[in-house]
């Protein structure tokens, strides 16, 4: 009976020390898990300060880039508008258009206030020369054009 205690003595030590082994190795496997789990928090705030910084970088080139749209809009819109400002301000009339062109050095012929071939021409040339659509027709911006040529001794001689 001693032989069979001491059999289950030594038995039940085998026992424990498979458990304290199996509890030693799943503590280290716990503090090996808990490490992964540390590094992975730290990497995870720093990805998370990273989006971050893109969000915050991305708010202010969208704030620039709308500035700048709005900017350009303006600008066009302003561009866009003069000439019809432009165009309402200043009235020439066929008379004008030959005098201012004579004026320019583009028409040579005389001043009766018929558009005919010649004043075509030579708005044709003018349109040309200061980067118009050169279609011949004096519309408003060849017009504002022009009317930079002619002074008010002009528009009082012509009337």
């Amino acid at each position: 009976m001693a032989r069979k205690l001491n059999r289950k003595r030594l038995s039940m030590n085998k026992v424990l020390y498979a458990v304290l082994l199996v509890c030693f190795f799943l503590q280290g496997c716990d503090t090996n898990s808990s490490s992964k789990l540390s590094d992975l928090e730290t990497k995870l705030e720093a990805l998370e300060s990273k989006v971050d910084m893109i969000a915050q970088k991305q708010e202010a080139d969208e704030g620039y880039y709308t500035e700048l749209i709005n900017g350009k809009i303006e600008s066009l819109a302003t561009k866009i508008a003069e000439p019809e400002t432009k165009v309402s301000a200043v009235s020439v009339t066929e008379k004008d258009i030959q005098l201012a062109l004579t004026k320019a050095g583009y028409y040579k012929g005389a001043i009766d206030g018929k558009i005919g071939p010649n004043t075509e021409k030579a708005i044709r040339e003018f349109q040309k020369a200061n980067s118009l659509k050169a279609d011949g027709i004096a519309g408003p911006n060849t017009r504002n054009l022009l009317a930079k040529y002619l002074s008010s001794e002009d528009e009082k001689i012509l009337q």
